[in-house]
């Protein structure tokens, strides 16, 4: 399965939600979501910067990560989302023998 890292902006209506009631945001959503997808949550976090949270999660592949992204955008009042796939370094060291021509 393919490891993807969403970073996601919440929005001051999220935020407010989340001071009010700080259990809200404890990634039981996410991990449903993900769930339900056939997929698997590496971790959740909070930080700090240009996102307000990153997950990371294993899908089986980008249809599921599109469906994920989309429910969270359905659902969650968010400023930001962002995708990335993650690749290990055994698939990087291929990418880099196939760009050398083996």
């Amino acid at each position: 399965m393919a490891q993807y890292m969403l970073q996601v902006g919440f929005s001051s209506e999220m935020t407010n939600s989340m001071i009010e009631s700080p259990d809200m945001f404890d990634g039981s959503w996410f991990r449903s979501v993900v769930q339900r997808l056939d997929g698997r949550v590496v971790g959740i976090w909070a930080c700090l910067g240009k996102y307000d949270a990153v997950m990371i999660c294993e899908l089986p592949d980008n249809t599921s990560v599109l469906a994920l992204t989309n429910a969270f955008r359905a659902t969650v009042p968010l400023t930001k989302v962002n995708v990335t796939c993650l690749l290990g370094l055994d698939e990087h060291e291929a990418a880099l023998k196939k760009a050398r021509g083996q």
